[in-house]
């Protein structure tokens, strides 16, 4: 049996061009917001999600289309979610600080 080949992208290369690009936007980010602890951990994590979503579409993965079409882009828009409410909760706390 010949396996057929077809092109793909290389999503690898994709995320971790997008994930260097991510580390000094975020810790600009929590400098200029002056977020609390965790803030960075939170910021990248945004930054996470939403490159995770932006590359999705380019995978080919092995798994049925109910994994790959549904769960995958809600488990990253939930973290995203949850990430910018924890984000801004410590900027929150930050700012709080200050004064």
């Amino acid at each position: 049996m010949t396996a057929i080949a077809r092109a793909v992208h290389p999503t690898q290369l994709y995320e971790l061009i997008l994930a260097l690009l991510g580390v000094p936007l975020c810790l600009f980010i929590v400098k200029k917001t002056r977020a609390e602890d965790g803030g960075l951990f939170f910021g990248y994590g945004v930054w996470f999600c939403v490159m995770r979503l932006a590359v999705h579409p380019f995978r080919e993965l092995p798994y049925s289309l109910v994994v790959t079409n549904i769960f995958y882009p809600v488990l990253y828009y939930v973290l995203l979610v949850v990430g910018v409410f924890l984000f801004v909760w410590s900027c929150r706390k930050g700012r709080a600080r200050e004064t």
